[in-house]
């Protein structure tokens, strides 16, 4: 996408072969643009030096997700894990459509290697509001296969996608509120996705975060909280945990009266 270049809205913060990321002085995001200030991705520089620094080494997957469908990019990830030889353990961290991603990948193949998932904002029952922009036609062109592939349909894709059969943890962007940040859409929400639309039955623990969607993966509470996941099993410091049974599908708010005992983390 062709932008102004930062002008008056963002700050450079690296530079390199006149590349350059930039921050946004309101939202503190960044973004990377190219010396004809396109620009090629977006989002935080948060998550990935926290695993880094965890001891993780950390592998970025970039798909064009307005261009591929689901399936496809699964298909591309396939050949990504496929391709990490001698790689003993991996853990999968995840934000919205990527969630998706793993679960179709899941359906035609498993790794041995995979351990466990940090979930963020994932629209495991589809996305409500992928729901009111498909009947636009102007945003079905924008967004491509994805955003009716993220639909709440029934008979869509999602349903088909199986649960992981490994440990994994979901975080769903809140405002703690049951009207939420968006007025358009049912429940709490973080924008785009509902906190009862990121629950997925059979997570081993799950939380919220007050935060919008997009800003989720640099979320101080959610990255400390994704570490202390792939470590011990457990995304809160106290040890204890809020599994969804498979039999139910109920996310704990943010504020949790009865916290589960450090014994069902495992």
């Amino acid at each position: 996408m062709k932008t102004l270049g930062g002008w008056q809205f963002w700050s450079d913060v690296r530079f390199f072969c006149e590349w350059r990321i930039q921050r946004h002085v309101y939202t503190g995001h960044f973004r990377l643009i190219d010396p004809k200030n396109h620009r090629f991705a977006f989002g935080s520089l948060e998550m990935c030096p926290a695993l880094r620094k965890a001891g993780y080494t950390v592998v970025e997957f970039e798909y064009p997700s307005t261009r591929i469908g689901i399936v496809d990019a699964a298909g591309d990830l396939r050949q990504i894990i496929e391709s990490l030889e001698g790689i003993e353990e991996i853990n999968f961290v995840v934000h919205s459509m990527g969630g998706l991603v793993v679960r179709a990948y899941l359906k035609e193949h498993r790794d041995p290697r995979i351990k466990r998932m940090v979930m963020l904002a994932v629209p495991n029952q589809g996305a409500e509001m992928a729901d009111l922009l498909r009947k636009s036609h102007a945003v079905r062109l924008l967004l491509g296969p994805a955003v009716r592939q993220l639909v709440t349909d029934r008979n869509g894709l999602i349903p088909t996608l199986p649960i992981p059969d490994f440990e994994f943890a979901i975080i769903a962007g809140a405002r703690g509120h049951k009207s939420g940040f968006n007025p358009l859409i049912p429940g709490d929400d973080d924008i785009l996705v509902t906190v009862a639309s990121a629950q997925l039955p059979g997570a081993a623990d799950s939380m919220t975060v007050r935060s919008f969607h997009r800003f989720i993966p640099g979320n101080a509470e959610a990255i400390g909280a994704t570490i202390r996941f792939l470590q011990t099993g457990s995304l809160r410091q106290d040890g204890t945990c809020h599994p969804i049974p498979r039999e139910t599908a109920t996310l704990q708010p943010h504020v949790e009266k009865q916290p589960a005992s450090a014994s069902e983390c495992q």
